[in-house]
């Protein structure tokens, strides 16, 4: 088993998606490109970046970068289960949370 990164872009809402980004089993990834719906997409290592509009209470111009089993998600494990049928997109990635940008709010 080969474990790779990538980014899955997720329906959350009727109008809303959500990037999630994360571990995952390529050979997993390759079975649901080709459609094989296994159900389930488990990403390990969770994470995914906020927009500025769903962090609105604490008056930041810029989102942020969330991550399960950290800060105010830290009961969480760090994986996370994604229902196949609602993905939409899978993007392939070079690493993980380390090798994100600093986003800071003004």
């Amino acid at each position: 088993m080969q474990i790779i990164w990538i980014e899955v872009e997720v329906q959350i809402s009727e109008y809303k998606v959500r990037t999630y980004r994360g571990l995952a089993d390529e050979q997993k990834v390759e079975e649901l490109l080709n459609g094989n719906d296994r159900g389930f997409l488990q990403l390990n290592e969770c994470y995914w970046y906020n927009d500025a509009d769903d962090q609105a209470d604490d008056e930041r111009t810029l989102g942020s970068y969330q991550q399960l089993g950290t800060k105010e998600y830290s009961n969480f494990t760090g994986s996370m289960c994604m229902r196949c049928s609602t993905i939409i997109n899978v993007s392939f990635l070079k690493g993980g949370f380390s090798n994100e940008p600093i986003i800071r709010g003004v």
